[in-house]
């Protein structure tokens, strides 16, 4: 991993609400990337292209659970150079300061030699 690791929010989305595009932002500030995977929505194309339009990757694949459209995120986030992925559903909102935190505790863990996945 880098000096400054490069992060990436992942996020499993089915017919996902409106709200999906402010926490899309607000994800955004605190990640180098965001991909949002559709995992076979009906009806919310809009929802995607206005992510879409606010930065995010967006992947459309049909529907086959949540693990399977994790999965796909993070492999299109490696793909893009993330270090680190933060998985996410669309009804997570990232508090201020969240990844900072997380990449804190990542820092001191491998300072003490306790192996994270």
């Amino acid at each position: 991993m880098s000096a400054t690791p490069r992060v990436a929010a992942v996020i499993a989305c089915f017919d996902p609400p409106d709200s999906l595009v402010e926490a899309v932002r607000e994800a955004a500030v605190q990640t180098d990337l965001v991909v949002a995977v559709d995992d076979g929505s009906v009806g919310t194309t809009d929802v995607f292209v206005r992510l879409g339009a606010c930065g995010a990757t967006v992947l459309h694949q049909a529907n086959a659970g949540i693990a399977a459209a994790l999965n796909a995120g993070i492999r299109v986030a490696r793909e893009q150079g993330a270090d680190v992925v933060l998985t996410l559903d669309q009804d997570s909102r990232l508090g201020s300061g969240y990844v900072a935190a997380a990449l804190a505790t990542l820092a001191a863990a491998a300072a003490g030699g306790i192996p994270v996945g």
